[in-house]
């Protein structure tokens, strides 16, 4: 059984006993920053489940009229199937591939400094009960997908200027800053927090979820030399959650049927 989830460029299908397209996806797929002309254009999705974040970040570079190559891959063999039949019937189907594979297995294949931007909507259990579905446990617990190694891929897989966006737990931002810190440690410096927005459901709740772009940069260049630190707020529901906030309609138009 599958469930199909319409979108208004593109369709996601989707075993109906596994993990839904939700609402981090969308929102780092319609977040995450695009380039400013910049031809050739090479993306990677870690842990593409279904394919909704290449899909959204590929129906923004194609309305930028830009050409555009994007690597999706994820260990999950049925999260492949599923991913590689949406894109096989998308528009950009000849931009999109889908590939079975961990991180570790990519950099062993590519060569450095090969992509422009890496989006992740990564695992983040650490210490918890794990779920009775294996597909599950692994989506949602990062012993597959440490922090660290998203870390070390991302200095070694991107280019000069590239982009990591990512989406967290606020309570996962420290542990995956601290990752940042250690690589810093160990070696000069080449991923800086360059934006990052503060996610609540509801203007009175809490900071539910953190969306965070890092830049890679040069030695000779700190974040202080590109403006410093964008910082944005977004509540996705007004005052109470029966509505949407204009905010979030806003960043997710291009992509939601009305």
């Amino acid at each position: 059984m599958h469930s199909v989830f319409y979108f208004k460029r593109f369709k996601v299908r989707q075993e109906s006993s596994s993990m839904k397209v939700n609402t981090d996806a969308v929102l780092l797929g319609a977040w995450a920053g695009m380039p400013c002309g910049r031809e050739g254009f090479c993306f990677l999705d870690i842990g593409t489940g279904t394919g909704v974040i290449a899909l959204m970040i590929a129906q923004r570079l194609s309305d930028l009229k830009l050409n555009f190559k994007a690597i999706a891959i994820d260990p999950d063999h049925s999260s492949i199937d599923e991913s590689a039949f949406n894109f096989a019937n998308s528009p950009w189907t000849d931009s999109l591939l889908a590939k079975e594979m961990t991180l570790e297995e990519l950099m062993l294949m590519e060569k450095g400094d090969c992509f422009d931007m890496i989006v992740t909507n990564p695992p983040f259990f650490t210490n918890s009960l794990k779920s009775s579905s294996l597909r599950k446990s692994s989506s949602r617990h990062n012993d597959i997908l440490p922090f660290s190694t998203i870390v070390k891929a991302s200095e070694y897989l991107l280019k000069q200027d590239g982009k990591l966006s990512l989406i967290l737990p606020e309570e996962e931002r420290l542990n995956f800053m601290s990752e940042i810190n250690k690589a810093a440690v160990a070696s000069a410096p080449s991923l800086f927090l360059t934006r990052i927005c503060q996610v609540k459901t509801l203007p009175c709740k809490e900071v539910k979820r953190v969306l965070m772009e890092f830049t890679k940069l040069p030695a000779d260049k700190s974040v202080i030399d590109i403006g410093g630190i964008i910082r944005e707020e977004l509540c996705i529901y007004k005052n109470d959650s029966s509505m949407k906030s204009p905010e979030y309609e806003r960043l997710v138009n291009d992509f939601y049927l009305e």
